[in-house]
């Protein structure tokens, strides 16, 4: 045999290796709850972030949406704050039904065609409303129709809410108004002309 395996039991201290065991043993604790204190760590801010970045969003969706309905004379404008409502409220700002979005597929294209339409209603041109389909464009989108307009809506061209449902005046009441606007105005008062002779 070329090693001697065996020893005698004389030749062990037991004391050092409890000590050395009781040291280890500490040390897993240690390390298991700091890696358990960092694990909790990194998913409290794993989730706070989103949820930071969910609500600012909100936010500013609801405010961009409530100054647009203000601006086009909508009615019921807190509606912007409040889910579902919210989407009832583009509907009929793009003058659409609200029934539409119960509608699969068809629904997300009517709410589509209602931000086009109002993007059309603040000055811009129809197309700049598919802007809603690249993500991130959808919020400047909203703040250009609330904060940047191009024209800012009259009292000649506010919708006037009835019974929730937004009409627009028709394009001969318009003509009308318009007619009206460029013809010359009578005097208030006849004007008495003498004759002399």
């Amino acid at each position: 045999m070329l090693y001697d395996t065996t020893f005698e039991d004389s030749e062990l201290n037991p004391s050092i290796y409890e000590s050395e065991l009781t040291d280890t043993e500490d040390l897993n604790e240690i390390s298991s709850e700091t890696a358990l204190a960092a694990t909790i760590a990194t998913l409290g801010v794993a989730l706070l972030i989103p949820l930071l970045i969910s609500l600012g969003t909100y936010i500013f969706t609801s405010l961009a949406l409530s100054k647009t309905g203000k601006e086009l004379g909508y009615k019921h404008s807190w509606f912007a704050w409040l889910p579902l409502l919210n989407i009832i409220m583009l509907m009929q700002l793009g003058e659409k039904s609200a029934w539409w979005i119960l509608v699969p597929f068809v629904g997300q294209i009517m709410m589509i065609i209602a931000i086009m339409r109002i993007t059309e209603r603040r000055g811009y041109d129809q197309l700049l409303g598919l802007i809603v389909l690249t993500g991130i464009g959808a919020y400047i989108l909203l703040y250009l129709l609330a904060w940047n307009p191009k024209t800012v809506a009259t009292t000649q061209t506010t919708p006037v809410v009835e019974s929730n449902n937004i009409t627009q005046p028709t394009l001969e009441d318009q003509i009308q108004q318009e007619a009206k606007a460029t013809l010359p105005q009578e005097p208030a008062e006849p004007v008495e002309t003498t004759a002399t002779e």
